[in-house]
């Protein structure tokens, strides 16, 4: 069973689900940070929800953004990493 998989039977919000997923996928450093087309893929969610849960995700510092002139990518943050353990333990 994928994290998303499991994550969709859990009462989890939008944010915490998504952050898990990234978390597992890897998405951890600047380099490695995804779009929200991808994101929305990988984790089985609408773009909206990605998009909605990302914002939060972003105000709270548990993802940050990478801007470039092509592409808007995220990763998960060394605070986001400690977040997601923390829900699996």
């Amino acid at each position: 069973m994928s994290t998303a998989e499991m994550l969709g039977r859990m009462p989890v919000s939008d944010p915490l689900a998504l952050l898990c997923v990234m978390q597992n996928l890897g998405i951890i450093r600047r380099d490695l940070a995804s779009t929200v087309e991808i994101l929305s893929s990988r984790s089985g969610f609408s773009l909206d929800r990605v998009r909605s849960a990302l914002t939060s995700l972003v105000a709270d510092g548990s993802v940050a953004e990478v801007v470039t002139d092509r592409w808007t990518g995220y990763y998960v943050t060394a605070r986001g990493i400690l977040t997601a353990m923390s829900f699996f333990s």
